[in-house]
């Protein structure tokens, strides 16, 4: 082999290794569980770092079935803390966050309430035995594409919003949530408190809902 067909063998190697370098970066290494819309990219509009904004946006309300059958609507819930978690069964990152948020849900179920929107196209059945097998003790619904629609865009997943006690959302979460991360976050919005400075994986979301800031 010459030395210019070396030279390109090397620089096809090279980007190569940079391409998967940068998938490694915008889905594993991240804790991103996929792209919804393909582009591998999500909406960072919120800002992280920053003090409260002096009025949150409303939640938007939306109402879904349960697997169960029974109807979930957001805002028969006001007076509690609820973590609107968009997720599918395919996603691992999801998964991995599923046995953190089962947790929380046992020991702060008096003033926290988590519910999963499965973003799953295979029916009602997957996300079922899904349920069962990690013995997920909150309400979890099938969107339509209704709540999707309202919290959106939504391109990657898992993506979870933080509503507090009066229906406001404070933050949003793209990526792998940990309950080490959300159980201060979660006592203090609890007990009424502002949250004052907070950093990733947390955003700010803007004046109004979807409002860039």
């Amino acid at each position: 082999m010459n030395t210019f067909s070396k030279w390109h063998l090397g620089a096809f190697l090279v980007g190569i290794g940079g391409g998967l370098a940068l998938i490694f970066f915008l889905v594993g290494g991240t804790g991103l569980g996929g792209s919804l819309d393909g582009t591998g990219v999500f909406d960072s509009s919120g800002r992280t770092g920053v003090q409260e904004i002096p009025d949150p946006p409303k939640a938007p309300d939306f109402a879904l079935k349960r697997l169960n059958g029974e109807t979930f609507r957001l805002s028969e819930h006001r007076g509690t803390v609820v973590v609107i978690n968009f997720w599918a069964t395919w996603c691992p990152p999801c998964r991995k966050e599923v046995p953190d948020f089962v947790d929380l849900q046992k020991s702060m179920k008096d003033y926290v309430l988590f519910v999963g929107v499965s973003l799953d196209k295979g029916g009602a059945e997957k996300v079922r035995a899904f349920t069962e097998k990690f013995g997920v003790n909150y309400p979890v619904v099938i969107d339509d594409g209704t709540a999707a629609k309202k919290y959106g865009p939504i391109p990657v997943i898992p993506t979870s919003f933080i509503v507090d006690l009066k229906g406001r959302v404070r933050l949003r979460s793209v990526g792998l949530l940990t309950k080490e991360k959300l159980r201060p976050v979660l006592r203090t919005l609890a007990r009424g408190e502002a949250l004052g400075t907070v950093g990733p994986p947390f955003q700010r979301v803007g004046d109004r809902f979807g409002a860039r800031r």
